[in-house]
């Protein structure tokens, strides 16, 4: 992997300690410059103004939820965002998310579910699939 290709990410979350221990595991495994949101309403403000290779969020957050957020990217166009979803609750996501999107099959296939505590390996290992993705398109 190239050292000098910084990887774009959001990263939302209305819990601090988690912002903190997501953000320290994404400086470990790449080179990142990391924006971070509270919640779902900032993480759409954020999204409106900038691409991110990577957007990483919780699912339950005030004002607008994961599933608002991931709905406004795919819903922009944004083709090349890869999406992390991380929930203590991933049922509950799962079947929110079925029932509001007419696209589901689609977005299962754009999108990471991965429940809490956070199964480290394989989070290193999109967040890594996604570094060598923008490594490659930069190279």
């Amino acid at each position: 992997m190239k050292k000098n290709v910084v990887m774009k990410v959001l990263l939302a979350g209305d819990e601090e300690l988690n912002r903190k221990l997501l953000r320290h595991f994404l400086e470990r495994i790449a080179h990142c410059e990391i924006e971070e949101a509270t919640n779902g309403q900032e993480a759409i403000d954020l999204l409106r103004g900038q691409t991110f290779d990577l957007f990483v969020t919780d699912f339950e957050m005030p004002i607008k939820n994961g599933i608002d957020v991931i709905l406004s990217i795919l819903g922009s166009g944004v083709g090349d965002t890869e999406i992390i979803v991380v929930s203590g609750n991933l049922l509950k996501f799962m079947d929110e998310l079925s029932n509001r999107a007419e696209n589901y099959e689609e977005i299962l296939e754009r999108i990471y579910p991965l429940p809490k505590p956070l199964p480290r390996q394989i989070f290193n290992s999109i967040v890594q699939k996604c570094y060598r993705r923008i490594s490659n398109d930069v190279g």
